[in-house]
C-alpha cells in the first residue's frame, strides 16, 4: 500500500479524535493540541510509490494529561503498518495563579501600560519548562505582541510596544532588587530568573 496514504489515515485518525480538556482556573479551559508539523517520504520519482513516510507531529498536552497518556493514545489510532516513536518531551510548566512572579508582572503592566493584563495559558515549549520543572524556578512567559499570532505568518509586533516591554522588564528587575533581603522562598526563587 501507498505508504503516503496510510499515514494519510493515521493522521486523520488522530487530528480528528476528541481531545483531552483540562481546566487550569477558574475561567480558563484548554485542551491537547496535535498538529502534523513535517512530512517526508524516500519517494524519488514522482511515478515510484513511497514505502516508507515519516510524520512528525507537535503535541502540546495540557497539566490535566500526561505526555505517555497522549503518547499511547496516539499509538491505539494507528492502522496497521504505522509505528509510533515518542522523540521528545516537554512536560507542561504552569505554577498557578496570584504567584509572586505573576503579581510582579501584572504590578508592572499596570504602572507601565496603564491597563491590568488579561491572564493567556498557552500550550507550548518554552524554557519555562527546564525552569519550573526541573530547578523548580516560578516562571512565566511574557512580552509584546498578540498571542493569537505568535509563530504564524502574520505575526508583528510594533516598535511602540517593544520599547513598552523593554520599561516593563526594567520595572520588574527594579522591584525584584529593591526586595527585602528577609524576602519569601518565592521572592528568592524569582531573584535567580532575571
Amino acid at each position: 500500500k501507498n505508504a503516503i496514504m496510510l499515514m494519510t489515515e493515521a493522521i486523520e485518525r488522530i487530528t480528528t479524535f476528541p481531545k483531552h480538556k483540562c481546566r487550569v482556573r477558574e475561567d480558563i479551559i484548554v485542551e491537547d493540541d496535535i498538529t502534523v508539523s513535517e512530512i517526508h517520504s524516500n519517494s524519488l520519482a514522482n511515478n515510484v510509490q513511497p514505502r516508507e513516510v515519516i510524520a512528525h507531529l507537535d503535541v502540546r498536552i495540557t497539566p490535566c494529561t500526561s505526555p505517555e497518556m497522549i503518547f499511547e493514545r496516539i499509538k491505539g489510532l494507528l492502522p496497521d503498518g504505522i509505528t509510533a516513536e515518542l522523540v521528545y518531551v516537554s512536560h507542561p510548566s504552569y505554577i498557578g495563579e496570584n504567584t509572586p512572579v505573576e503579581n510582579l508582572a501584572v504590578d508592572c503592566i499596570r504602572e507601565i501600560c496603564g491597563y491590568s493584563p488579561s491572564r493567556v495559558f498557552k500550550l507550548g515549549h518554552t524554557d519555562a519548562d527546564y525552569l519550573i520543572n526541573i530547578l523548580h524556578i516560578p516562571t512565566i512567559t511574557l512580552g509584546p505582541g498578540v498571542a493569537s499570532l505568535s509563530h504564524t505568518d502574520y505575526e508583528w509586533v510594533s516598535i511602540r510596544k517593544m520599547l513598552e516591554c523593554k520599561e516593563l522588564y526594567v520595572c520588574m528587575g527594579r522591584k525584584i532588587v529593591s526586595w527585602d533581603h528577609n524576602a519569601n522562598q518565592d521572592q528568592e526563587g524569582l531573584r535567580s530568573t532575571i
